[in-house]
């Protein structure tokens, strides 16, 4: 994902005034957030795939909502739901690129 075009940030994305965002909501631009019927849970470069993809059905794009989840430990719960309560009768998609293994040392 460092070398994606489509991940690089602006320099003024990371000045003074910024801060990191641990959940990252894109959406088409012309859909308010009534359109939305989606939302698609993901995290990382899949987040990319998934907007090219929209980006080739433009009725299916218009009424989805790809919501990244940038940090995943500590998980922000509180963060995700407040920002799929900007959406009503939203059907929630979780998708991954990878699998997990068995078992998860921390």
């Amino acid at each position: 994902m460092l070398r994606l075009p489509q991940a690089k940030s602006k320099l003024e994305d990371m000045g003074p005034n910024s801060s990191f965002k641990p959940i990252i909501t894109t959406k088409h631009e012309g859909s308010g957030n009534g359109d939305v019927s989606v939302a698609i849970l993901c995290s990382g470069k899949i987040s990319y795939d998934i907007h090219a993809l929209l980006k080739e059905n433009e009725a299916l794009d218009k009424k989805t909502a790809i919501v990244r989840i940038e940090e995943l430990l500590p998980f922000p719960e509180p963060l995700l739901k407040d920002q799929l309560s900007q959406f009503t009768g939203l059907k929630k998609v979780y998708i991954e690129n990878y699998r997990f293994p068995n078992k998860i040392f921390f």
